[in-house]
């Protein structure tokens, strides 16, 4: 059995559509960033700032210096906190804290501290989802002020502090208020940055109502079910094909039909199955998979290379499909996973029956979603067959 088309060869920039509105990105950026700092700084820069600063020993320079990206990083830190305080307000359960170098995954009583690998991601990112598939306009809007409002609020103490103090430490909490008030309003700029919509984007399209922010809520529902255990068959799938055709924004249709496609993997319709794999590969030929964020581009084709290499038995094309993306960072199993049917393919049992049994110790936690399932029973049927 060959491949279809679209499943056949790998999205590439030949084949990928480019997003040529994220190349205003910058330039916006640089100039609203430049003038906030202008006018910051003509802001900050009193008497008292002016004195503070010729009182600093050499030791208490270099010092202040070398605080200032730690500082940067605080701020970003406490933005995205507050995204998961919104979060954790509006009922949904956080998964996921990116800021800087560090990573929390919230997997149990306390969150797993780890080395944040995917640089692309150090300018922050906080993912929840919501608990029992239940999804507001209200709680979204909750979920997504939150950063906003805690860059502002701890601007606005540590600005308080900064007044009331002298020196080196005046200093310090002056610099990560001026931060925190840039990223504050920031994020409020409507745009898309790395696949990314920004904060302001995300609420203009809450208020706008536009079907984008419809389908999230759709979309969502969806991933509150997965986080909450429950296998891919069993979603509330019924109303995403009709929400795709009138989905602008290509990271959400690149999400539907990623989530069709992994239903369509518990149904155990051959026909279904492949169908939607071809649908879901067309979308990200169709510049979806330039459009993703690059730090989660691995999660969208690993399992397309897992279905290659068992529906088609055809370990040289599900390769070429990995190496669009090897870092797994939200589903670290998928990689393991696909090893071991890409082994199974070449007929080397043991070592495929080995990268099985890594991948279902992954999958073995608590917190593995509901997507999980079908993976732990690939994965299964390679061990017993070894």
């Amino acid at each position: 059995m060959q491949p279809k088309t679209f499943l056949s060869i790998p999205p590439s920039p030949v084949h990928m559509a480019k997003n040529r509105r994220s190349w205003l990105v910058l330039p916006l950026s640089a100039l609203a960033g430049g003038l906030f700092a202008y006018f910051g700084i003509r802001l900050i820069m009193t008497d008292k700032v002016v004195a503070d600063i010729r009182a600093l020993d050499n030791l208490q320079e270099i010092l202040l210096f070398l605080s200032f990206i730690p500082l940067v990083w605080f701020s970003i830190f406490f933005h995205e906190f507050g995204h998961v305080l919104g979060g954790i307000v509006a009922g949904s359960k956080p998964v996921l804290l990116l800021a800087g170098p560090l990573k929390l995954v919230f997997s149990g009583f306390f969150p797993g501290i780890s080395w944040n690998k995917a640089f692309s991601t150090w300018g922050g990112l906080a993912i929840c989802i919501p608990r029992d598939g239940k999804v507001t306009r209200r709680g979204s809007w909750i979920l997504v002020a939150g950063g906003p409002v805690a860059s502002l609020g701890t601007a606005l103490i540590a600005y308080a502090f900064a007044s009331n103090l002298e020196g080196a430490f005046s200093l310090g909490l002056g610099f990560y208020a001026l931060v925190s008030l840039a990223i504050s309003f920031g994020t409020l700029l409507p745009i898309r940055s790395g696949g990314f919509l920004s904060d302001g984007a995300q609420l203009l399209d809450l208020v706008c109502g536009s079907k984008n922010s419809y389908a999230r809520f759709v979309l969502g529902i969806v991933l509150g079910q997965d986080g909450a255990g429950i296998r891919p068959k069993d979603w509330s799938v019924g109303d995403i094909p009709s929400v795709m055709n009138d989905v602008t924004d290509p990271v959400l249709r690149v999400a539907g039909y990623s989530i069709l496609a992994t239903h369509a993997e518990d149904n155990r319709d051959p026909v279904v199955l492949e169908n939607a794999y071809e649908a879901f590969a067309q979308c990200l030929h169709e510049g979806g998979l330039d459009s993703y964020p690059v730090a989660f581009r691995a999660e969208l084709v690993l399992p397309v290379a897992i279905f290659i290499a068992e529906y088609y038995r055809d370990p040289d094309l599900a390769e070429k499909w990995m190496k669009l993306g090897q870092r797994p960072l939200f589903a670290p199993y998928y990689l393991p996973c696909a090893y071991a049917m890409i082994a199974s393919c070449r007929g080397n049992s043991a070592e495929a029956a080995r990268l099985a049994t890594e991948a279902r110790a992954m999958l073995s936690s608590s917190s593995a979603p509901g997507s999980g399932i079908i993976y732990q029973e690939k994965m299964l049927k390679i061990e017993v067959n070894k």
